[in-house]
């Protein structure tokens, strides 16, 4: 472990994170949580830290006190130990889906006739759950910050944009949908529909859009591709946002874009290293997907999806957000600017 990366906490802080991690990985035993805490710290077991804990006499300085480059170790750190202990992704389990990776990505005639077999079908969910695990693991850590003061504040649910990107409201949208127009689907409704999804939380969007992967793969045939589509596109659309916008590395193009200052020559060197690092996210965020890579559908194809799966669900999104309007007006604070890659309605 990177002696750089060693943190001892407070007692306070230390059970904060210890129930954050029990809350994000509710699977997993206390015991396993409190291992995995303490190699994330840089410690070898949980009895080793508490012992720091009791003779080190003051804590550690916070990630807002130390240098980038030891704030970036600590990171590492965690995000390694919560893959190895918490995620159980291994090195051969890695490699592993790297392989799978080019199985399933393959465009040929072989491939294209084998989408629909259960032996391939489970191929991807296997190579998806490898993904999901590294990218859920990865926002855990960032919403945790397990060295930092406190997590980040979590902005509310926007409401007051147009309905197709209130993702929050999909959950509820589908299973109504599903109920009315595919009944026999009805248990994978009242799972999804169980869901709760909110805009800024980036483990939020993977286990939605997983879950709705994993239905659309079970039943590819029964649920029209845009519908398929739809919620998986606008979820990463809001993944791909909130990811960028906690990068320290795009700070500087943010504010940038919100200095009413600055040229247009700099706003457009900021929207475009934005946009690249965007992409990247939104990447990352479709490898966790089992039904499709719709990264090989051209940018007008997917606004198209977007548009006619939002057609298809659209009642029932409207009910859902007249059920829960009044909820989102009252619990409203001040709401982030978007990023250019984000429209707002």
């Amino acid at each position: 472990m990177d002696d750089h990366a060693r943190f001892t906490p407070n007692p306070a802080h230390l059970e904060r994170v210890f129930r954050l991690l029990q809350h994000y990985y509710p699977k997993r035993s206390p015991l396993e949580c409190r291992l995995a805490l303490a190699r994330m710290y840089g410690h070898e077991d949980w009895e080793a830290l508490q012992a720091v804990i009791r003779y080190a006499g003051a804590a550690s300085a916070f990630d807002e006190d130390v240098a980038p480059e030891i704030v970036g170790a600590r990171f590492q750190q965690q995000y390694d130990m919560v893959l190895a202990i918490l995620a159980g992704i291994s090195d051969e389990s890695m490699l592993a889906a790297q392989a799978l990776d080019q199985e399933v990505f393959a465009v040929d005639r072989e491939s294209i006739s084998k989408r629909y077999h259960p032996a391939f079908n489970e191929k991807r969910f296997e190579r998806a759950r490898c993904a999901h695990a590294l990218a859920y693991a990865r926002q855990t850590v960032l919403e945790i910050r397990p060295t930092a003061k406190a997590s980040p504040d979590v902005p509310p649910d926007r409401d007051d944009i147009d309905l197709s990107y209130r993702v929050d409201l999909l959950p509820r949208g589908l299973m109504s949908w599903l109920a009315h127009h595919r009944p026999l689907l009805r248990s994978w409704g009242e799972r999804i529909g169980q869901m709760e999804v909110h805009q800024h939380v980036g483990t939020s969007l993977l286990k939605f859009a997983h879950a709705w992967g994993e239905a659309c793969l079970d039943c590819a045939v029964e649920i029209p591709k845009p519908l398929q589509l739809y919620p998986i596109v606008l979820s990463a659309k809001w993944f791909a946002w909130i990811a960028c916008s906690r990068m320290p590395r795009l700070q500087s193009a943010f504010a940038v874009l919100h200095d009413d200052a600055s040229s247009d020559e700099q706003r457009a060197r900021a929207s475009a290293v934005i946009a690249e690092a965007t992409l990247e996210e939104e990447a990352r965020f479709i490898l966790t997907q089992p039904r499709e890579d719709f990264r090989s559908h051209s940018a007008s194809a997917r606004e198209q999806h977007i548009h006619a799966g939002y057609a298809l669900v659209r009642c029932w999104m409207n009910e859902a957000a007249t059920r829960s309007t009044v909820r989102g007006i009252m619990s409203r604070s001040v709401l982030p600017v978007l990023s250019p890659a984000m429209p707002a309605g």
